[in-house]
């Protein structure tokens, strides 16, 4: 006999709080919208309190990460972008950093799904695209020339290899749910009925034209999402600052090049302050925006701004027209700049300037 009796089952009853089963799971990837009440809070949290909500959820299920992006990373030599490699982050924290991903990682976002995180990018899914809309991005690693002056912003690649899951009998698509975490299948719906002739079941490979069927797999569950318009260095560095707030710069190709110190091991990857501009802009992130403005201006030099101010880039955005009219009324008088004006003068003369050129030149001499 037990020199200390054991306590009585009901003295280890707990009761149960309601909704907090939902809670723990949603930092572990299982239903990634937290409670209503937890959203509430977690709204005016600050970025620390919210990994302070996120990561007891990694640490009981052991996985911190419970969404996965998958983003193109190159563009080749006939101008299609390509290769699609992944990138894991938290839920909690890119909901902290912008409220757009709340519908991102939503059911009713199309290029969004749950599934299993170990799933490997599906072979019937286009791996390239031909309407990447920021042609000059130079956060894609590329062989062709993508920069005004013909050099690339910078070439040193962050890379994280995609992780290396057990070999299955038909590589699976992403459209269908994962089995829980338990082994148990979740419900499937009867099968539809063929339409055309083609089977719904069977999807497609595009590249192989072999019908490829949707299983679902066990594994870690969590939320795929596919990014087609932003490259994977802009990405990276954009999880990073989700994480820790801060954000390292490359310098722009059209910079007077320069000797940078070596990276130390804990420094932000580098990216583009034009493409993380491009990305804060359109999810609505005024700090990260703020920063790359910042930074761009600090790039401003007699010898590119007129290279800056012309680029598609800059004449998409108001506030980076201003900041570079603003550098060039004030420097107009340097003799490099000066040097520069006739050939650009000539070239809009031309037609060879891009769209809104025109009137960008108005502004310039409105003042």
């Amino acid at each position: 006999m037990s020199e200390y009796p054991l306590p009585s089952k009901k003295s280890h009853k707990v009761p149960k709080k309601k909704g907090a089963r939902r809670a723990v799971s949603s930092a572990a990837g299982d239903d990634l919208a937290p409670a209503a009440s937890t959203t509430k809070t977690l709204q005016t949290a600050t970025r620390a309190q919210v990994s302070q909500y996120a990561i007891p959820g990694g640490i009981r299920s052991g996985t911190f990460e419970d969404v996965k992006f998958y983003l193109f990373s190159r563009r080749n030599h006939s101008g299609l972008v390509d290769t699609t490699r992944p990138l894991y982050a938290n839920s909690a924290l890119l909901r902290k950093a912008s409220p757009h991903f709340d519908i991102i990682l939503s059911s009713g976002f199309v290029e969004s799904e749950m599934t299993s995180l170990d799933t490997p990018f599906p072979v019937g899914r286009a791996c390239f695209t031909d309407e990447y809309d920021y042609y000059e991005d130079s956060d894609l690693d590329d062989n062709d020339d993508c920069e005004s002056n013909g050099k690339p912003e910078h070439t040193t690649a962050h890379t994280i290899p995609e992780r290396t899951v057990p070999s299955t009998p038909a590589e699976p698509t992403l459209s269908q749910p994962s089995v829980a975490d338990s082994g148990k299948q979740t419900h499937t719906p009867a099968a539809p009925e063929k339409v055309d002739g083609v089977d719904p079941e069977m999807e497609t490979n595009n590249y192989q034209n072999a019908p490829v069927p949707r299983v679902a797999l066990a594994g870690r569950k969590g939320r795929v999402v596919y990014v087609p318009d932003f490259a994977y260095r802009t990405w990276e560095a954009f999880i990073f600052y989700t994480f820790f707030g801060t954000v390292s710069f490359a310098p722009l190709g059209s910079q007077t090049r320069r000797s940078l110190p070596a990276p130390k091991p804990y420094d932000p990857p580098l990216c583009s302050p034009k493409s993380m501009y491009r990305l804060a802009e359109k999810y609505g992130i005024e700090e990260l925006k703020e920063l790359s403005l910042r930074q761009l201006e600090t790039c401003m030099e007699n010898h590119n701004v007129l290279v800056e101010l012309f680029s598609s880039f800059t004449l998409t955005y108001a506030a980076i027209q201003d900041a570079e009219v603003e550098y060039l009324r004030a420097h107009l008088r340097d003799k490099d700049i000066q040097r520069q004006i006739p050939e650009w003068l000539q070239a809009l003369e031309e037609g060879k300037m891009p769209r809104g050129s025109g009137a960008l030149v108005a502004k310039i001499l409105a003042k």
